[in-house]
């Protein structure tokens, strides 16, 4: 059967509800982020069968469609979704974001840029000065097997069979873990696969310049403690000082022009109560 194309370009984030963590919440709060800073803002929302109980009309109306995923496996394989995003989109163009996620300020001038390749990821990240992060402490596995430093939290792909052949490879990591984890990364102790180690295998193995860019396109402020070099015992935002006023977001002294990856589950709760 011929896709279904209902827009050329779009968004796409994933919510799979765990016990403790409202992911189609943080979803919702992306795509009003997304519609009130962006002129191209469609965005479709994947679910499993865990979470359809709780879409509501709202949620039909914000999305552009509701894409109903398999049953759930083991909690670690849920990453496994991630190989999934070009089977699942609505769009020729997509750009994938994490459920928490905001956007503050418009980035319709990448789309363009992104076009350059048929798949591209995330190199660089910033801290809430928008300067590069460079504490690598959570990047140790990727330096010592010398991975390409690309993040699955935020990625763009146009629907060709090159990007297929990306996905293919995607898929094929996390079916075969265990074999790639064993054959081709040291010092590794995952015993299930992690998105940002699968995708970055998968970068090596399809070639890095294939789908990564000179200029930091896209990027997003990440909202870990320890890359934002401030202790690591007590969440961020009770280190930083934040507001949000409609679509602006200000942490620190610093007016965010980036989409701010907050990370924290929990700041679900304080930014909900200040909107």
């Amino acid at each position: 059967m011929a896709r279904e194309w209902i827009g050329e370009q779009g968004y796409l984030t994933f919510a799979l509800n765990k016990k403790d963590t409202n992911y189609l919440a943080m979803a919702y709060l992306l795509a009003e982020s997304i519609k009130d800073t962006q002129k191209i803002n469609n965005i479709s929302l994947a679910i499993d069968h865990d979470t359809a109980p709780y879409i509501k009309t709202k949620h039909e109306k914000m999305f552009d469609r509701i894409i109903m995923l398999g049953k759930r496996e083991a909690v670690r394989k849920d990453f496994a979704h991630e190989a999934r995003t070009w089977d699942i989109t609505p769009y020729k163009c997509t750009i994938k974001a994490e459920a928490d996620m905001l956007f503050t300020h418009s980035v319709d001038h990448w789309w363009p840029i992104l076009d350059e390749r048929d798949v591209v990821f995330t190199t660089d990240v910033f801290k809430i000065d928008h300067t590069v992060a460079t504490n690598r402490s959570q990047r140790r596995l990727f330096d010592d097997n010398d991975l390409p430093n690309v993040y699955n939290a935020l990625y763009y792909f146009r629907y060709t069979a090159e990007s297929k052949r990306f996905f293919d490879i995607v898929k094929r990591i996390f079916a075969e873990w265990a074999w790639f984890r064993d054959h081709l990364l040291v010092n590794c102790r995952y015993e299930d696969p992690v998105a940002d180690e699968v995708f970055a295998i998968a970068v090596r193995i399809f070639g890095e310049e294939l789908c990564t860019l000179p200029q930091p396109v896209p990027a997003f402020i990440h909202m870990k403690n320890p890359l934002l070099e401030i202790p690591n015992d007590a969440p961020w935002w009770e280190y930083l000082y934040w507001e949000r006023s409609g679509s602006d977001v200000r942490i620190g002294n610093y007016q965010q022009h980036l989409p701010v990856h907050y990370h924290n589950k929990l700041f679900l709760e304080k930014i909900d109560g200040r909107r």
